[in-house]
């Protein structure tokens, strides 16, 4: 399939558009799979114009990329916390990765609080407002 015809397909997928750069619609909420679909369409344009515009904006999408697997780590987390010390490096990590991107930090800290509580209630409702605001942070 040439590069035309799947920018062609794609595009009437998910409806975003790939013009100076790899700039989205930003009336759509953005999704792994369609950052995914974005990436793959900025590194065939890049493959073809070695611009580095697109290759920043192959970057940026990357560090979003990152943001999607950051929150999949704190979402797993908070969903076996209830059986389960929750509190490993990786979860650790990817709380600190969040929290340097957010400039509110009051959800990292009520999810920190979550996991470190002990009482199941009380940890899912700390945990679920913070969560939440995570999701539309990391979706925007």
């Amino acid at each position: 399939m040439r590069t035309d015809e799947k920018w062609s397909e794609v595009h009437s997928l998910v409806n975003f558009t790939l013009t100076d750069g790899a700039r989205r619609d930003k009336s759509l909420r953005m999704d792994k799979q369609t950052l995914e679909a974005q990436i793959d369409l900025a590194a065939a344009r890049y493959a073809q114009s070695k611009d580095p515009a697109v290759r920043y904006q192959i970057e940026h999408m990357a560090h979003r990329l990152a943001e999607f697997k950051h929150l999949a780590t704190v979402e797993k987390a908070l969903a076996q916390s209830r059986s389960e010390n929750m509190r490993t490096p990786e979860v650790i990590r990817a709380l600190y990765e969040l929290g340097k991107i957010l400039t509110d930090q009051w959800p990292i800290e009520q999810i920190s609080r979550a996991l470190n509580g002990t009482k199941e209630g009380h940890r899912w409702q700390l945990a679920n407002a913070a969560l939440n605001a995570l999701r539309v942070y990391v979706t925007r």
